[in-house]
């Protein structure tokens, strides 16, 4: 139990000291009247987990509108963060649809920031995230009235980062996914068509039949019964046979 004592401690700790971080960089983006969006950990804890020390995270992570990010990285840097990857700079207006976010760290305190310009690496469209800006809640972080994902966006993007390619797959996803269903009134008709749009219906479909069957998270029959045939039409039969499975999921990772 102490163990877990200061784990919660360390996290709660590592956590204030991204939130304190933050406060200038959302002051200067507001006196710069560039709009964002929180996303990830500080939103997820902020609206759902409310309480600093049980989830844990490794930066900031904040959406800008693609108008915005040469803006937005001019303000970071001048606040004394430098990207990570030095290849990416100087910014041209062809990054806006070849990436979707570029990694900053502080030269001094270390605080990594996260500033995307679009949720998910494969939809980079100029007007791919414009639903997102459409449907976005109100919500505050030290004081200061921003914005963030609605519920039903929220889960898609947290199921479709969590279950993404990673050297160290991630398992908060699960926690993250069935607190905002658990908590939430989910848009799930609004939410397929998302998916549908994005093609990413592989990765969903998975995951909420993965949710709904080792987690019992309640996810509406009528959602499993239609993400069953969306994955079997569109790559399972490739792969069948329970040996294969794994084959499936890794392939999808990078198809879908």
């Amino acid at each position: 139990m102490n163990k877990f004592k200061g784990i919660y401690r360390q996290t709660w700790y590592k956590n204030q000291m991204i939130f304190h971080n933050a406060t200038p960089i959302l002051k200067q983006f507001h006196e710069a009247e560039i709009d964002c969006l929180l996303l990830k950990g500080v939103a997820l804890t902020i609206l759902y987990y409310k309480d600093m020390g049980i989830r844990h995270m490794s930066d900031l992570d904040i959406l800008v509108s693609p108008n915005n990010v040469r803006r937005a990285i001019q303000i970071l840097q001048d606040l004394g963060y430098q990207p990570k990857k030095e290849f990416i700079f100087p910014f041209k207006e062809s990054y806006l649809y070849l990436q979707h976010s570029i990694d900053f760290v502080h030269k001094d305190n270390k605080q990594e920031v996260d500033l995307h310009w679009h949720i998910f690496f494969k939809n980079c469209g100029l007007h791919d995230d414009d639903s997102l800006w459409q449907n976005k809640q109100p919500v505050q972080l030290n004081g200061f009235p921003l914005y963030t994902l609605d519920a039903t966006d929220h889960l898609m993007h947290v199921c479709i980062h969590g279950l993404r390619f990673n050297e160290l797959f991630p398992i908060r996803w699960i926690v993250d996914a069935k607190i905002i269903i658990d908590q939430n009134e989910i848009a799930w008709e609004r939410l397929i068509e998302e998916i549908k749009k994005r093609k990413v219906v592989l990765l969903f479909s998975y995951a909420m039949q993965y949710l709904s069957s080792e987690f019992n998270v309640n996810i509406p029959k009528n959602v499993l019964e239609r993400s069953i045939p969306l994955v079997q039409n569109q790559l399972y039969p490739l792969f069948s046979g329970k040996s294969n499975k794994s084959l499936f999921l890794f392939t999808s990772f990078f198809l879908f």
